[in-house]
This record gives C-alpha cells, sequence and structure tokens, in this order.
C-alpha cells in the first residue's frame, strides 16, 4: 500500500509545472528514493555488503569509475555457435507492452542461458561486479532478443535511463557485430549523463522521450558527445543503466540479436542465488521488472 501510495504521488507530481516543484531533477531524486527507501534496495544492499564472505577485490575499473565497460565474453565463432543454438531452441518469439521492434526469444531450456551466464560471469568480470556492489550478485532476469530493420525509434531506442535503484547493472551482449546490422547502443558518459539528468530529461515519460540527440543538447546548452562502441559478436556493454543515458539504434541491415541481463546485489553467489530464484515464484522475473519490494528478494536468498 504505501508502495502504491507513493507511486501515485510521483506521477501526480509529474502533472505539476517544474516551477512548482523545482523541476525534473526532483523527479529523478524521487525514483531513486522509491527504489532505494520505500522499496528497500538500499537496505539489500547493505545486508548484501555484510554478508560477502570473500576479499573484496580493490582495483577500480571503467566500471567502477565511469559507469560503463565493454568486455569480451565469447569468440566472435563462439558467438555465432550459441547464436545458432538459441534460434534452434527457441519455439518462437513474442512481443511485450512497449517493447517497440524488441521480439524475444521463447527458449525454455535453462540449460543454454546457465552456460551462458557462466561465460558471462568469468573470473575477471565476477571480479568486476563485486568491486562494483561490494557484494555478491545475481542475475534476476535475462532474455535474448532479437530487433529487425524497417521499424520507427521507440521506447528502448530514444534516449533513456533505466528507472530503477542507484545501483544495479545491466550487460547488453551481441551476438551480431553491429557493423553488419547497423543495430548499436549509443550512450553518453557519465558526468553528461549528469548534465541530462539536471536539465530535466531523465526518467520523463515514455511519450516525451527523444531519438535526437539536438533536442538534449538545447536543454544543456552546448553540445553532447555521443559514444557509439563498435561491438563485434561476443562482445558487451556492462554499465549502470539508470546513471547513463542511451538508447539503441535500430539496425538497418540485418537483425541485431543480443541477450540482456539484469544484475543486482546477492548475499550469496550467484550459481547458488540463481538456483533459489528457479524453485522460488517470482512473476517479476517473467516481466522483466524490478521484486516489487527487495525484502522479497532478501526472503528467497537469505
Amino acid at each position: 500500500m504505501l508502495i502504491e501510495l507513493a507511486d501515485k504521488l510521483i506521477r501526480l507530481r509529474t502533472r505539476l509545472s517544474p516551477a512548482m516543484m523545482g523541476g525534473q531533477p526532483r523527479l529523478v531524486r524521487e525514483t531513486y528514493d522509491r527504489y532505494d527507501r520505500l522499496r528497500g534496495y538500499k537496505k539489500y544492499l547493505e545486508f548484501c555488503r555484510s554478508r560477502l564472505d570473500r576479499p573484496l577485490p580493490q582495483e577500480n575499473t571503467d566500471l567502477h569509475e565511469k559507469g560503463l565497460e565493454i568486455v569480451r565474453i565469447f569468440t566472435p565463432e563462439e558467438a555465432r555457435d550459441v547464436m545458432q543454438k538459441a534460434y534452434s531452441l527457441s519455439t518462437g518469439f513474442t512481443s511485450r507492452r512497449n517493447a517497440g521492434n524488441r521480439l524475444y526469444f521463447e527458449i525454455k531450456d535453462e540449460r543454454f542461458y546457465l552456460q551462458v551466464l557462466e561465460r558471462i560471469f568469468s573470473d575477471e568480470i565476477d571480479a568486476r561486479i563485486v568491486r562494483y556492489f561490494g557484494s555478491e550478485y545475481v542475475p534476476f532476469w535475462y532474455v535474448m532478443q532479437e530487433s529487425r530493420p524497417g521499424s520507427r525509434p521507440s521506447n528502448s531506442f530514444l534516449w533513456h535511463c533505466d528507472r530503477g535503484p542507484q545501483r544495479w547493472l545491466k550487460i547488453l551482449l551481441y551476438f551480431t557485430p553491429t557493423r553488419d546490422t547497423g543495430g548499436a547502443t549509443v550512450v553518453l558518459d557519465k558526468e553528461e549523463s549528469e548534465l541530462v539528468a539536471k536539465a530535466g530529461y531523465t526518467f520523463c515519460k515514455t511519450r516525451d522521450r527523444t531519438s535526437d540527440i539536438r533536442d538534449l543538447e538545447n536543454r544543456i546548452g552546448h553540445p553532447l558527445h555521443i559514444m557509439t562502441p563498435e561491438l563485434d559478436a561476443g562482445e558487451g556493454i556492462l554499465f549502470e543503466p539508470s546513471q547513463i543515458m542511451h538508447r539503441g539504434l535500430i539496425p538497418d541491415k540485418a537483425p541485431r540479436v543480443i541477450m540482456q541481463v539484469q544484475i543486482l546485489p546477492s548475499p550469496i553467489h550467484w550459481r547458488k542465488a540463481l538456483q533459489r530464484l528457479q524453485q522460488a515464484v517470482m512473476p517479476e522475473r517473467d516481466e522483466l521488472a524490478f521484486p516489487t519490494h527487495a525484502s522479497r528478494l532478501k526472503k528467497i536468498l537469505a
């Protein structure tokens, strides 16, 4: 009930003028507050940190300092084989509300996903994620998706940050080279993302998102510098999706195939945590959402 009332209050405030509410930067703070305080993610992170029973890596990386890092998961040949296996295992494709032109693979074989996750969370990447959270972590949800040429930009193909707590991660693992499809992920660095947030754009309503960087430049009054990583098959972007401004580029040559993974803190190692999640009833995993309250995640994993 408290969460529902808070959501209604935030929606009401978005209808008020910026002058009355101090502008949308207040909405940014309230969005983080809704997840970190009202939905319990700040205390949950503190709890997970208290349960870490291995040495905390000390080396800072681009992920820790800049909120974004390019990582190599598979060789191009391995990525091709994994993608072909995904197509063979998928019983079809589904779309979701507000998914734009994204189609989701219907793969019921959890062994396939586990094999991919084992490669994603190599010792090197594992150390980066543990350093970032200061705790163990868990892939809460993961999905293979295909985006096809020919549609207009919408939703995640418009400039945005993902709503959520301040500290969580996402990886976008590419199985098709960006040069071959024209489909990519473009980002602003953390400093410029913060400028866009201060200008009142971050966490705006989906219908108010834009694909034109000039709209954001007009808000802050100077040019922005778009980073467009050229990714080979088997490479991915590991980043802070609620703090790094980003958008997808719709492919214009061939379908883009990626795997998305949402990564949250955990009090136990990710393999054990994932086993417990698979045995629990959490519809948010199928909905590609956050647990309604972090206490539900804690109850299952602790």
